[in-house]
């Protein structure tokens, strides 16, 4: 299979999962900011028939060069002393997630591969979207039973790249206090989407074999821990969340018919741990109503 995959894989542990699909109207091009409640993780109507998905799912040739370069940025940065952003939402602009648009040390760049049955196909347009990515295309229809030749298509965003670099590096999700991910889709996925982490030097990936519908849309997030390996299979491993390597958002084929689709990825972002929340500063004493004014302290 061709795979234009060059990035490092992902890694997690398991959990409790449970997720939020939101059904948006066909068309919609503008997302809500708002975010679905933390540590949602899949669970709603989901299309993809775990008889029928095999081992050709998730994988792609580990760190394989990508096809294209990142962007450069309008000023050459200097990687070492880049000045880290602030939030949770990883911003897209041009296909790219830049250090300064989050606080959560996530860089990279976004791209796309497929199968290579010659029948799939994907691709980009960077002009639909200011804030995310959107793809189009057409996952195979699955022949004589080859899943593992005819596993879909596939929109991947690298978690530690540098700049004017085609190879991403691990990304430390719990030094960073990253628990889970979350997004919106917009558009039509076929009803055929599966959320995917990759780790890092790990060919197959990490995914829920349970996913959002989201034929119309839909809005989802998911807690790392509560991802296996090969999730069509029972008893995958979890991923090491301490090197990460890429999201992925695939389109999963099925036998009978190719699957269309045409959404964009939007409101991209970290589902953070609860217990790494800065503690709230405690509320001041009620004053005494039988005491008078504080006495004045010069100066």
């Amino acid at each position: 299979m061709t795979c234009v995959f060059a990035r490092p894989l992902s890694k997690f542990a398991v959990v409790t999962q449970f997720v939020a699909v939101t059904q948006r109207t066909r068309g919609t091009r503008a997302l809500s900011a708002a975010l679905v409640p933390a540590l949602l993780v899949l669970g709603a109507g989901c299309s993809g028939d775990s008889s029928t998905e095999r081992d050709g799912g998730t994988q792609a040739l580990p760190n394989q060069p990508a096809p294209v370069t990142t962007p450069a940025p309008s000023a050459a940065p200097d990687p070492e002393n880049a000045a880290p952003g602030s939030g949770t939402v990883l911003r897209v602009s041009e296909s790219w997630v830049d250090l300064a648009s989050n606080g959560l040390g996530i860089q990279g760049s976004f791209f796309t591969y497929q199968d290579g049955s010659g029948r799939t196909t994907i691709a980009a347009d960077a002009t639909r979207t200011q804030t995310g990515y959107c793809v189009s295309g057409s996952s195979a229809e699955v022949l004589n039973g080859d899943f593992s030749g005819t596993w879909g298509a596939v929109a991947a965003l690298n978690l530690a790249q540098l700049p004017g670099t085609e190879r991403a590096e691990a990304y430390d999700a719990v030094a960073h206090g990253v628990v889970g991910f979350g997004f919106d889709i917009v558009g039509n996925t076929g009803g055929a989407l599966r959320f995917v982490v990759k780790e890092w030097a790990t060919h197959d990936g990490f995914c829920i074999n349970n996913v959002p519908d989201c034929a119309e849309g839909c809005s989802a997030e998911y807690r790392v821990d509560a991802l296996t390996q090969n999730c069509w299979t029972p008893g995958g491993r979890v991923p090491v969340a301490t090197a990460l390597s890429a999201l992925e958002w695939q389109i999963v084929p099925k036998e009978g018919s190719p699957t269309a689709f045409d959404y964009c990825i939007e409101n991209i972002h970290a589902v953070l741990d609860p217990s790494a929340a800065p503690a709230a500063a405690p509320a001041p004493a009620p004053a005494d109503e039988d005491e008078g004014p504080a006495p004045y302290a010069p100066y």
